[in-house]
């Protein structure tokens, strides 16, 4: 599923970030940004770049398949949907 619900990835983020229990500001200034900048992209207000994302990701010990499994799990769809689908 292409990321283009800025709402769904703001709570996917949000999430990915409670589960570490670490702060939005620690998460932002590890990532080299603002926390205001986070809080956007929490928020829905903007989509992040894929420059600005990854880093938020490493530092929440993710990447890009993990996001898309927690934005599955926000939008209320199967995780486990794309492996049976793609046969893998």
């Amino acid at each position: 599923m292409p990321i283009d619900n800025a709402v769904s990835l703001g709570k996917a983020l949000t999430l990915l970030r409670s589960r570490r229990n670490l702060t939005r500001s620690t998460v932002a200034e590890m990532a080299g940004m603002t926390p205001l900048r986070l809080s956007a992209y929490e928020r829905g207000i903007c989509l992040p770049s894929l420059p600005s994302l990854v880093p938020v990701l490493t530092i929440l010990g993710s990447d890009l398949r993990d996001l898309q499994d927690v934005l599955d799990e926000v939008e209320g769809l199967n995780p486990g949907r794309r492996e049976a689908a793609s046969g893998h």
